[in-house]
């Protein structure tokens, strides 16, 4: 388990300017911010990296790509993506017959040296696993340890569904905000262990932010250390197995026949207050901006989120409008209501709105005013995933 990041590898931490996975249609931008392109020594590489799904041995032909709109005419901010979670490697491991949790770290430290002065200002929401994840939020906490709001959460989480969702009122991310994203995996129907990986088979917890003024910090996740391996065989973690002198992680990970022991025993890492976990904040230089050690696991949250009971909003009938159809029939239809109910049409011509706004864009080309419309043209069932970053020449 290395975290050297040296050679084209590396451009997976660099910054990405569009994402596309499985379900997601074209986005269309803020008026008031965009994705820069070009005019700086980080962005002489643009890197197009597709990850298809091949179910057999025959042979494929895709005309998968993208299509980005840009201007010279420069919006008010520079936007940038940043991902959060856990990062993709062994220590993302899905037992095998069993429901369990996942937890990715953004620490206060990495908020603290890789954000601006003021923070910055979320606006979007891609939430991203791969088919054994069936919920996944992501808790934001204040300094102080103030909960707020998770910034986003989905209880039925679906692979083949997802796309960059505008949050519903923009969310401040501040110096020293810490970040829990914490990921489902339900592998009741899996004799054998799935580990962290790009393949669809493997899986991921990744959480994508769209955010303004771009940050220092383009990567804030956390993975598991050597250490967490010892404290975990100390735990009696794995009934008893070793890990070999020659043995690599993954390995070790998959020759374990006893996995009954593991949640309990990486809950209990987690609390026990030790330096067992590896904190990953990188710049879109692919540089750390702290130091890749020591962290503990937990945030101390002094101040809860109480989420709203939203099964407690009692429906009301409202008046029943009636149409008379051509053929003379009267008819009536009857509406609910809650004490939410203009919200709920409120995001609703809002969302109408954008489809319009988006169809009318896919329709008619783009115009000077448009940045970035990060997109799909023809795509094959078979593709999971697509992502362009740009990287720093390192070659």
């Amino acid at each position: 388990h290395s975290h050297n990041l040296g050679g084209l590898h590396a451009c997976n931490f660099a910054q990405p300017v569009a994402t596309w996975a499985v379900g997601g249609e074209a986005v269309l931008l803020g008026a008031d911010y965009g994705f820069p392109l070009g005019g700086a020594e980080t962005r002489e590489t643009l890197l197009l990296e597709l990850h298809l799904d091949v179910a057999d041995e025959a042979e494929h032909t895709t005309s998968a790509g993208v299509r980005i709109y840009y201007t010279e005419k420069l919006r008010q901010h520079d936007a940038a993506i940043v991902v959060v979670g856990g990062n993709v490697d062994e220590f993302l491991v899905a037992p095998p017959g069993m429901v369990s949790d996942r937890v990715g770290y953004c620490t206060g430290a990495c908020t603290q040296a890789g954000l601006p002065e003021d923070g910055v200002t979320i606006v979007a929401s891609l939430l991203h696993m791969h088919t054994l994840g069936t919920r996944m939020r992501t808790q934001h906490v204040r300094a102080d340890g103030t909960e707020l709001e998770p910034i986003d959460s989905n209880d039925h989480y679906d692979f083949n569904l997802q796309q960059f969702l505008w949050l519903k009122e923009p969310r401040k991310l501040e110096r020293g905000d810490s970040l829990v994203t914490t990921c489902t995996y339900d592998a009741t129907q899996r004799a054998q262990v799935t580990l962290g990986g790009e393949a669809t088979s493997a899986e991921m917890c990744l959480h994508y932010f769209f955010v303004y003024p771009a940050p220092q910090a383009s990567v804030c996740l956390s993975t598991g250390s050597s250490a967490l391996v010892g404290d975990l065989l100390q735990r009696e973690a794995f009934g008893g197995d070793v890990i070999g002198a020659d043995e690599g992680l993954g390995d070790f990970f998959e020759s374990v026949t006893d996995y009954s022991k593991l949640d309990p025993a990486l809950r209990a890492a987690e609390a026990s207050g030790k330096a067992l976990f590896t904190p990953i904040c990188l710049s879109p230089a692919v540089e750390y901006l702290v130091d890749p050690s020591g962290l503990v696991a937990g945030v101390n949250i002094t101040a809860p989120f109480v989420e709203e009971d939203v099964c407690a909003l009692r429906p009301t009938v409202t008046d029943a409008p009636t149409t008379t159809t051509s053929g003379g029939d009267v008819v009536t239809t009857t509406q609910l209501a809650t004490t939410t109910s203009s919200e709920s049409e409120s995001t609703s011509a809002q969302t109408q709105s954008l489809e319009s706004e988006s169809e009318s864009v896919s329709e008619s080309g783009p115009s000077s005013e448009q940045q970035i419309d990060a997109a799909s043209t023809t795509l094959v069932n078979t593709m999971t995933v697509l992502v362009v970053v740009a990287c720093v020449a390192l070659w």
